[in-house]
């Protein structure tokens, strides 16, 4: 088991680290730790895209988010790893 420490001392395991493509999206208009969540994570992992999507609050449109999987799994020749914030209120 791995472990990395977080800024405000937390520690957080983890068992295995991700290689392949990663995917990191997150709404436009989700909650700024939220989106800097997600930018730091895409900063750690390699082979990453990191994926803000335009006007869409926490309760993304389906018509928005569907092609984006898709788009992702199928340039990544099924090799990937996805990341989704979830906010809560």
């Amino acid at each position: 088991m791995n472990s990395v420490q977080s800024k405000d001392g937390t520690t957080i395991a983890f068992d295995r680290v991700a290689t392949g493509p990663a995917l990191a999206a997150i709404a436009s208009k989700s909650r700024a730790c939220w989106q800097k969540a997600m930018k730091d994570l895409a900063d750690v992992l390699p082979n990453r895209q990191h994926l803000t999507l335009p006007g869409q609050t926490h309760t993304v449109k389906a018509s928005v988010l569907a092609p984006v999987p898709a788009e992702f799994f199928a340039r990544s020749a099924g090799t990937s790893t996805i990341a989704l914030a979830h906010q809560t209120s």
